[in-house]
């Protein structure tokens, strides 16, 4: 997998500006008795965001809120969000304060989730990742997916030499975490930053999309919606008509 294939990684950041506009929106689904997706849209500190509670351990919404006010709170405190460092410095803050609460909330298990969080600075775009949310840059009939999965899945794929077709593997093994915030030891985020121009849109998204969207679905309606409200609505209402068969939570950002 080659994360953000046709677009400049970033490490010389200027000073562009930018006016973005953005939105964020979920649903619980035709399936499921709770939410346990949340979003962040932080205009004040350009910080857009998605977390995903894990399904197989309790208080999966409140870890998915938790991680997600943490990082708001690193930027609000720190007065903003500037450098990868500190992209890396709220993330693992959040996940601190995600296995202390676990410990209190549920002793015998812990609590955890998936975060994704982009920091959209004038020409340059920050990305945080944890688990198997995404985040996607969709640019002037170009598209890409700027996360990488961290999944039992993807790391059999991972072995696989390029230009080898991918062995099938058991659908679970699609939703098998290997990384995610409530991990006490060994704790690791991705941190990416991509270069941005006017017109970019963005989008994070939880897996209840992306099972049930693909890369053109989601290219295809960033570039046929004119607003970020029209797009995120777009894409949770086909992913209902789809079947909608988990919580469904994105957040986009137009340039």
């Amino acid at each position: 997998m080659t994360l953000g294939k046709g677009f400049s990684r970033c490490r010389s950041f200027g000073s562009l500006f930018k006016i973005l506009r953005a939105y964020g929106n979920t649903d619980i689904g035709l399936h499921r008795e709770q939410n346990e997706d949340s979003f962040l849209v932080a205009n004040e500190l350009s910080l857009y965001g998605v977390a995903d509670g894990i399904g197989g351990l309790p208080f999966g919404h409140e870890a998915s809120r938790l991680a997600l006010d943490c990082v708001r709170h690193w930027g609000q405190e720190n007065e903003g969000v500037h450098t990868e460092d500190d992209l890396r410095a709220a993330i693992l803050y959040a996940n601190e304060t995600v296995c202390r609460e676990g410990g209190l909330l549920a002793e015998d298990t812990g609590i955890g989730t998936t975060l994704s969080v982009m920091c959209v600075k004038p020409d340059f775009v920050m990305i945080g990742h944890v688990g198997d949310s995404s985040c996607y840059l969709f640019r002037h009939g170009r598209a890409a997916k700027l996360t990488k999965d961290h999944t039992l899945a993807q790391e059999i794929f991972d072995q696989i030499p390029a230009g080898e077709k991918r062995p099938d593997v058991p659908d679970y093994f699609h939703h098998s975490l290997t990384r995610c915030l409530g991990q006490t030891d060994d704790f690791k985020a991705d941190i990416y930053s991509y270069e941005i121009k006017p017109g970019d849109r963005l989008i994070a998204c939880t897996d209840g999309v992306t099972d049930l969207l693909d890369l053109d679905d989601l290219h295809s309606f960033a570039n046929n919606e004119e607003t970020p409200e029209l797009y995120i609505d777009k894409v949770i209402e086909t992913a209902l008509r789809r079947g909608g068969h988990d919580n469904t939570t994105a957040v986009a950002v137009f340039l």
